[in-house]
């Protein structure tokens, strides 16, 4: 019988989080659904462990690394389901979350696309979960913050903030997207021009351009781990981040601008690794090695030596 929901997960060596995702999906999911697992041919026993915790999933076990978009689309060819839903294996479903979502979908059918709530690891504090288009005066904003000094002050930055309101966004975290059907095949799935990131800043902005807003959901929650892929290794992820990027910020601003757009993420990511280099005498010693590390490969990058 055709599921209600096909959940289309990519993997790549973390075994461990996927399960655990796999499980919170079983657990907090009474929806008919299927699950489409594509592993990214992972060298840490991912597809075994799947394959014997988790018989009834839809499992892919690509001879090479896809991609994330096009590893997706791969999965999407085989879903099913009226809705579909990518889904980061570095995700945990919470309290029907999936179900919410829907059934939301289907009182609104005019919407395109939805995410959910999203939580840190400690299930308590919450994630930034909507982005906003990344023009020239928004990155400034976000990489050279000086409206924090200034109260009451709180322009719109490029990139991820956090939400708490039900309402239309421009972006939603492609952690965890919701679609209906039609419309991801109207989109004809992903944009393959990147190996990884910024894949849902692309797809909302065509879902838009095809009449099909976009919409945060605060009352579906999920918990996002986040970087799970990235601190594997983190240079040529930085680099794929990088390129994604300046590839989204071109689409927003003239060509010319691109200079002045690399020039505020390198003073945004050299004001950050002196901000952090304290924290590595503290308890968020791991979490700041971590940021230093995305923020050194952001300046080799950015001066040609990444």
């Amino acid at each position: 019988m055709k599921p209600l929901l096909s959940i289309i997960i990519v993997n790549w060596n973390t075994k461990d989080i996927l399960l655990d995702c796999l499980r919170s999906i079983v657990d907090q999911t009474r929806t008919d659904h299927e699950i489409i697992v594509v592993d990214n041919n992972s060298m840490d026993q991912s597809v075994n462990a799947v394959r014997f915790a988790f018989p009834q999933v839809h499992l892919i076990d690509s001879p090479e690394n896809l991609g994330f978009a096009r590893a997706n689309n791969v999965g999407l060819q085989h879903a099913k389901g009226n809705f579909i839903l990518f889904l980061n294996p570095d995700t945990l479903v919470l309290d029907a979350a999936l179900d919410k979502m829907v059934a939301f979908l289907c009182d609104h059918p005019e919407i395109g696309i939805l995410g959910p709530h999203t939580f840190n690891a400690d299930k308590q504090t919450t994630q930034a979960t909507v982005k906003f288009k990344p023009t020239l005066k928004r990155v400034f904003h976000t990489h050279i913050p000086l409206w924090k000094l200034i109260p009451r002050w709180h322009p719109t930055p490029a990139g991820d903030v956090v939400w708490n309101k039900t309402s239309e966004v421009e972006i939603v975290k492609g952690s965890c997207m919701m679609l209906p059907a039609q419309v991801v095949h109207s989109l004809g799935g992903m944009s393959e021009a990147h190996f990884m990131f910024s894949e849902e800043v692309d797809l909302c902005e065509r879902a838009k351009q095809l009449g099909y807003p976009t919409w945060y959901y605060a009352d579906a929650s999920i918990v996002h781990l986040g970087g799970a892929a990235t601190r594997q290794n983190v240079d040529p992820m930085i680099k794929q981040y990088l390129m994604a990027y300046t590839s989204t910020f071109r689409q927003y601003n003239p060509e010319s601008s691109v200079v002045l757009f690399h020039l505020l993420l390198f003073i945004g990511s050299l004001w950050r690794i002196l901000a952090w280099i304290p924290f590595l005498v503290t308890s968020k010693k791991e979490y700041a090695h971590l940021r230093l590390l995305e923020h050194r490969a952001t300046l080799r990058y950015l001066t040609g030596f990444l």
